[in-house]
């Protein structure tokens, strides 16, 4: 029995597409969206011009600025400083040091901003310059303050002004100022020790200073002729300042505290030069005590010469520039640079003579042809002393005595040993 089965029908199974997705532009009122990115870079590029001009301005325009501007103070300060130091107003000195060290602690800060240029090539050479004179100056400052600081109880022995606040008591005496003085003197030679230091350090950063980047002139101010006589002005004072030491811890010595000091004091005309610095003229005698100065007396040193029994054969410069000079006189033995050698040759002969006497120390004024020529203006032969002892002749004939000089130059006015012994133009050999 045959079963039919229904027929069907075999559909094929279509393959659906899966549906891709679509970026359809949506529109919002009229305007289309645009792409960020630009905005982005713009901003960017906008945020970091702000950012170096606001750098530019605090690490190069700004500092810049300032320090022009405090070149400029720097200069009224030192002109004003240089005329209180004229007037001798210790009082100003001080303030416009003072001044000058805050606008020095202002120009580092705002030099340390542009440090930057230690890494550009060229730049660094001149700010390295820079640096040196800046550290130079911050010494020099320092030692100036502690000078006026140092000086400020000397006032009135240095001849400076003492201001308001330090008034000098009218009923003082003479004599209780150089007692003063012999007692601190040695406690301000302490003091000398700092103040050579900083000019040493001074001088030691000024060396540094590479020359050939150092600019002509700037705002009107001639920088590197400056520079040049600055150095030469420490180079030139640094061995006075300390000289000042031990010129100061004997000051007691020299003022006679303890005893009585006889001193002998040579005059060298400059105008007939030798190797310390003139012919010996002619000669005096002083003694002091307790910062009095009494002359004794004072003779030509040709007069010496008579009574040198000593017939020493001319050495040999002498002989070649003095012909008729057959022997070595008195007069002609400085020859030696060094004071001190040249002080020893002399007093060795010096003491042989009959009648003269034993001293302490020797001090020899230079340059006399030039303080008699200024002293003459002065009507120096007024002297208290009327009569002409020992002949001094410079260039226009008039005659003055070592007597009357050297109690003019050391003894008559206040303190003007201690001046002499300290700042004298001359120089000083103690035995």
């Amino acid at each position: 029995m045959k079963i039919e089965l229904p027929s069907l029908k075999i559909f094929k199974k279509k393959n659906k597409e899966i549906p891709q997705p679509r970026i359809e532009e949506v529109s919002i009122g009229n305007q289309k969206s645009k792409p960020k990115k630009k905005k982005t870079v713009l901003f960017l590029v906008s945020g970091l011009a702000v950012i170096l001009l606001i750098l530019a301005w605090f690490f190069a325009f700004s500092p810049v600025l300032a320090l022009k501007n405090n070149l400029r103070e720097g200069q009224k300060i030192i002109l004003e400083a240089k005329q209180g130091l004229a007037e001798k107003n210790l009082p100003f000195l001080e303030n416009r040091a003072l001044a000058g060290v805050d606008l020095l602690t202002d120009s580092s800060r705002q030099f340390q901003k542009m440090s930057w240029l230690k890494i550009v090539p060229v730049a660094n050479k001149y700010f390295n310059n820079a640096e040196y004179t800046l550290l130079a100056a911050e010494k020099l400052l320092d030692a100036g303050v502690l000078t006026i600081k140092a000086a400020a109880p000397y006032a009135d022995i240095l001849g400076f002004e003492q201001g308001e606040n330090q008034p000098q008591e009218e009923n003082q005496k003479t004599q209780d100022r150089i007692q003063f003085l012999m007692e601190t003197g040695p406690e301000l030679a302490k003091s000398i020790d700092t103040i050579s230091q900083d000019v040493k350090e001074a001088k030691n950063q000024l060396d540094k200073v590479n020359q050939k980047y150092l600019p002509d002139n700037f705002q009107g101010w001639p920088i590197k002729s400056s520079f040049v006589s600055l150095k030469e002005a420490l180079e030139k004072n640094l061995g006075f300042i300390t000289g000042l030491k031990p010129a100061l811890e004997n000051l007691p010595y020299f003022l006679g505290q303890d005893e009585t000091r006889t001193y002998l004091v040579i005059f060298q005309n400059d105008s007939e030069l030798r190797p310390s610095g003139g012919f010996l003229t002619a000669y005096a005698i002083l003694e002091v005590k307790d910062g009095q100065v009494t002359p004794v007396l004072s003779q030509d040193i040709y007069d010496l010469d008579a009574r040198f029994n000593h017939r020493i054969e001319a050495p040999r410069p002498i002989a070649d520039y003095l012909p008729n000079v057959y022997y070595w006189n008195l007069r002609d033995m400085n020859l030696s640079p060094d004071f001190i050698v040249s002080m020893d040759t002399f007093y060795q002969y010096y003491q042989t003579v009959p009648g003269t006497r034993e001293v302490d120390g020797i001090l020899a004024v230079a340059g006399i042809s030039g303080f008699l020529q200024q002293e003459m203006q002065r009507g120096l032969y007024q002297s208290v002393f009327g009569t002409v002892n020992a002949k001094i002749i410079v260039t226009n004939k008039e005659p003055f005595t070592a007597h009357q000089i050297a109690f003019d130059v050391l003894g008559s006015q206040q303190f003007s040993l201690v001046k002499a012994l300290i700042s004298l133009d001359g120089h000083i050999c103690r035995f």
